[in-house]
């Protein structure tokens, strides 16, 4: 009976050497997958910075486009308000002129 305990204990120690080697691989295995996991990140991480970078750029090149637009569109509109301005001058001295041209043609 005193061999059983040492067996018991030998078994034992062995059980737990066999864990813990185990425990070994399997932490081997969660560090790859983790580098693994890091280096993925990272690299999505890169192309959303370039991503984001040719987004940026993007909406500054639309800024200044629609700024030039923006310009242009006010010059338009003001020179279709001189335009307007000058077509009410006009029927103002076409009007004279139909007054003045009637009064003629009626005769002294």
């Amino acid at each position: 009976m005193t061999n059983s305990p040492r067996v018991s204990l030998a078994s034992l120690d062995h059980k737990v050497d066999e864990l813990d080697s185990k425990v070994d691989v399997v932490t081997e295995r969660l560090d790859s997958k983790i580098d693994e996991s890091m280096a993925q990140t990272r690299m999505l991480f890169e192309r959303s910075q370039s991503d984001i970078r040719q987004i940026a750029e993007g909406v500054g090149v639309l800024n200044t486009k629609m700024d030039r637009a923006i310009d242009r569109w006010e010059r338009t509109e003001a020179r279709v308000e001189k335009k307007g301005r000058d077509v009410d001058i006009l029927k103002v001295a076409y009007g004279d002129l139909d007054r003045r041209l009637a009064r003629l043609e009626e005769g002294p």
